[in-house]
């Protein structure tokens, strides 16, 4: 009986051997054909594995910054592996490599480390600033890195359900690359404000936050539109009174006088027997980049924004695309919209355009991919009760807090969008908006 069970005790005592001896596999990992180069978020490791080896691939392991392991393969037939998990810059970042066989048994390790280069929503923090304007903020940026991630925006404020200090959503915005210059419309309790960012990354992990205390904001109120007297000194404006067609009943109007007729959605469009064939709109001549018009108001005021509307489009009435008195006005109406709008301002009319002061700029990417400010909701509706409800589709075009008062603002439409590339583009550079309001320093 003792000679079976010693029998049975060396038997083990083999095979133990014998898997010890397997369990690891003979092949040093080749360290001098690893490199690493820090990239955005991590690192790219390039490496060479020996031809005619018995290894079936490469196996990275290190820890990511918030201390999870992280485990990479890659095989022979590929030369690099992207490392990932990072956020803010690393240097010397502990990383252990083993390759293994095709039996899966893995080589002694090698310890090596890597740097890493600061992620998108972590870098574009530091290129980004925030100042107060009038009825909301500014968010300026110069980032030029990678693109990836969103940016919320919050406010310091009295939470109106505990009325308690608090931190309050406001918005979010895409990190985009290039300067970038936004407004938000921003209601605060006082004078001045304090806005907090808060960058994300593409999985909705909080990344990093910026606080700009104490930035001043001024009051304004829209200036009384009956107080406005609007003009077409360089002769842009597209002027029709279409007579109604004895087949369909519309009339087709275009004109400079319904910039400022107080609608501001295109409502006027509903009335009639046709809904949204009736155009109550602006709309230039063809070649209209670069053109303007004059508004001017009673008295010199100190000039807040400028606002630009678009007419709601009711994507329900097949026929609302269809337009007879300006060629392809309607076909891609979005494309008429201006992607880039300036505001200048003088106390003389006569003088010349290059004496006029800037007061205010706006841009968005002419092909949309940053977002424009023409999005609408898709809706059908004969229903002019159900287009009262609709919010209005509008971009502000904020002035400085330091401007002077003025009597004669210009409105230039520099460009307009370019999103759409199939028949009815706008490759005769018409451009339209449907409303403008004129807002200034509020009366204290």
């Amino acid at each position: 009986m003792i000679r079976k069970v010693l029998f049975a005790i060396s038997a083990l005592c083999c095979l133990w051997a014998c898997k010890d001896d397997e369990a690891v596999f003979d092949m040093p990992v080749p360290e001098e054909g690893i490199s690493f180069e820090p990239t955005t978020g991590g690192t790219i490791m390039r490496y060479t594995l020996p031809e005619n080896s018995n290894i079936c691939a490469i196996c990275v392991r290190y820890n990511d910054e918030r201390g999870e392991q992280v485990t990479v393969q890659g095989t022979p037939f590929v030369d690099s592996l992207v490392l990932t998990g990072f956020h803010a810059p690393h240097e010397n970042v502990p990383v252990s490599i083993t390759v293994t066989d095709n039996n899966d048994v893995e080589s002694l390790p090698v310890e090596m480390t890597f740097n890493t280069l600061a992620s998108a929503p972590y870098a574009f923090m530091d290129s980004v600033r925030v100042v107060g304007t009038w009825g909301g903020v500014r968010i300026e940026s110069a980032y030029s890195g990678t693109t990836s991630g969103v940016v919320d925006v919050y406010r310091v404020g009295t939470n109106p359900f505990t009325k308690e200090i608090d931190t309050l959503y406001v918005s979010n915005f895409a990190i985009t690359a290039g300067e970038q210059s936004s407004f938000i419309s921003m209601q605060s309790e006082t004078d001045l404000t304090t806005v907090v960012l808060r960058s994300e990354d593409g999985n909705g992990n909080f990344v990093r936050s910026v606080i700009f205390p104490d930035l001043l904001q001024y009051a304004m109120e829209q200036y009384p539109r009956e107080k406005l007297a609007i003009s077409d000194p360089g002769g842009f404006s597209y002027e029709y009174e279409g007579a109604a067609d004895q087949v369909h009943g519309w009339a087709t109007s275009f004109g400079i006088q319904y910039l400022i007729d107080g609608d501001t959605k295109g409502k006027r469009m509903m009335i009639g027997q046709d809904y949204l064939e009736r155009y109550y709109t602006y709309v230039t001549n063809a070649e209209g980049c670069g053109s303007y018009v004059q508004l001017e108001l009673e008295e010199p005021q100190v000039i807040a924004t400028v606002r630009v509307y678009r007419a709601l489009e009711n994507y329900g009435d097949a026929g609302s695309w269809r337009i007879d008195a300006a060629p392809w006005f309607k076909m891609n109406y979005d494309d008429r919209l201006p992607n880039h709008i300036r505001v200048v301002a003088s106390n003389d009319p006569d003088l010349p355009m290059e004496q006029w002061t800037e007061l205010a700029e706006f841009y968005q990417l002419r092909d949309g991919t940053a977002g424009n400010w023409t999005d609408q909701p898709s809706f059908s509706t004969t229903n002019v009760e159900d287009y009262d409800v609709m919010d209005p589709i509008y971009a502000d075009v904020v002035c400085g807090l330091d401007s002077e008062a003025y009597k004669y603002i210009r409105v230039i439409a520099e460009d307009h969008f370019s999103t759409w590339h199939m028949v009815g583009d706008n490759i005769a550079n018409y451009i339209s908006y449907h409303e403008l309001e004129v807002y200034v320093k509020a009366e204290e």
